[in-house]
C-alpha cells in the first residue's frame, strides 16, 4: 500500500500524455462539439472543440483501480466490482451513444429523453440486482434514522441513479464546471470512506480524483476538450455508486448540494415557464447559465460553484461522522 503514492504521479503523467495525443486525433477525425442553439450566444466560439473526452478518464478509472487491487493483492468482492464497472461503463456507454448520434448528425438532440430514461432505469435495475445478490441492506439511513424501504428500496435505487446521472449532466455546461464539482464531492467521499474504513472505496476515490484532474488539465477555460455526455453520465454513475456502497445515499443531498441547485433551478424554470405560459424565474437554466447571463465569467462561476461544493462536501463529512 505504501507504494501507492509512487504510482499516483505515474498514473497522472500517463493520462496527461494520452490526452495530449488524443486531442489532435479527435480534431482530425472531427469528433467535435456542436453548441446548442438555445444556449448562451458567446458559447458559439466553443463549436469545433473536441468532445467525448470522458471515455478516457472512465476507462482510466476502471483499468487503474482494478490493476491496483490485483497488484497489491487486495480482496475483491465480485458483486461490488461489477456494480462499480456497470455504474461507470454502463452510464458512460449510454452517454457515448448519445454523443455519437450528436456528432454524426451535427446537432444536439441525440437519444430521445424517453429512450434515455428507460435505458438509465435498465442499467440501474441491473445494479439493484447485483446489490441484492451481495446482500445489500434495504434500510435507508436518513441522517441517523433507519428506514426500512423493503421492496421500495429498488425503486429508490432506480430514481437515485437516474437523478444523480442527470444532475451531473445538467451541470456540464461550462468549462471544468461539472468535473470540478465532482472532484470536490470525491474529496469528501475520500475522507469519509477513510473514516469508515472502506479501503476499496477510498482507493476508488483516489483513482477517480487523479483521473478527473488529469482531464481537467485540458478542460480548464478555454477548454481544449469536453467530456461530453459519455463523461458526465459516467461521473454521475460513479457518484451514485459510491454513496450506495457507503450506504449513505441521503448524504449526497448535502455533499452534492451544487448538483441539487443545478437540478432544482432547471425544474423550477421549466415548471414556472409552463404554468405562466412563457415567464421565467431565471435568465436561463440551469443556474450556471443564469450567472453567465449576469456577466459572470466562466472562471468566476467555476470558483463560486467549486468553493460552495467543497464547503458542503466537507460539511457533509462532519454531519456524516456525527449522525450516521
Amino acid at each position: 500500500m505504501n507504494n501507492f503514492k509512487y504510482l499516483i504521479p505515474i498514473f497522472f503523467i500517463l493520462e496527461l500524455l494520452f490526452y495530449q495525443s488524443l486531442i489532435p486525433l479527435l480534431k482530425k477525425i472531427k469528433i467535435n462539439q456542436t453548441v446548442r442553439e438555445d444556449g448562451p450566444k458567446k458559447h458559439i466560439i466553443k463549436n469545433g472543440t473536441p468532445t467525448m473526452g470522458g471515455i478516457i478518464f472512465s476507462f482510466f478509472i476502471i483499468i487503474f483501480y482494478f490493476s491496483f487491487l490485483f497488484l497489491f493483492k487486495l480482496p475483491i468482492n465480485i458483486y461490488e466490482s461489477l456494480i462499480i464497472i456497470i455504474s461507470i461503463i454502463g452510464y458512460g456507454l449510454l452517454g457515448f451513444i448519445d454523443d455519437y448520434l450528436i456528432v454524426i448528425k451535427n446537432n444536439n438532440k441525440g437519444i430521445s429523453p424517453n429512450k434515455k430514461f428507460l435505458i438509465q432505469l435498465l442499467i440501474a435495475s441491473v445494479i439493484y440486482g447485483l446489490l441484492i445478490l451481495n446482500g445489500h441492506s434495504s434500510i435507508l439511513n436518513f441522517f441517523g434514522l433507519d428506514i426500512n424501504l423493503s421492496f421500495g428500496y429498488g425503486i429508490f435505487i432506480l430514481l437515485f441513479f437516474t437523478s444523480v446521472t442527470n444532475s451531473v449532466n445538467l451541470s456540464d455546461g461550462l468549462d471544468a464546471l461539472a468535473s470540478g464539482i465532482v472532484v470536490t464531492i470525491l474529496v469528501g467521499c475520500f475522507i469519509y470512506c477513510s473514516f469508515l474504513g472502506l479501503d476499496y472505496l477510498t482507493i476508488l476515490c483516489i483513482i477517480s480524483l487523479i483521473a478527473i484532474l488529469g482531464f481537467m488539465f485540458f478542460n480548464f477555460h478555454p477548454a481544449k476538450i469536453f467530456m461530453g455526455n459519455s463523461g458526465s453520465m459516467a461521473l454521475g454513475g460513479l457518484l451514485a455508486c459510491i454513496f450506495i456502497l457507503m450506504e449513505k445515499e441521503v448524504l449526497l443531498i448535502i455533499m452534492g448540494s451544487a448538483l441539487v441547485i443545478e437540478t432544482l433551478s432547471d425544474i423550477i424554470q421549466v415548471t414556472y415557464f409552463k404554468l405562466t405560459k412563457g415567464k421565467r424565474v431565471f435568465k436561463m437554466a440551469p443556474f450556471h447559465h443564469h450567472l453567465e447571463l449576469l456577466n459572470y465569467s466562466e472562471w468566476q462561476i467555476d470558483l463560486i460553484f467549486w468553493s460552495f461544493s467543497l464547503t458542503m462536501s466537507l460539511m457533509g463529512v462532519l454531519i456524516g461522522v456525527r449522525l450516521f
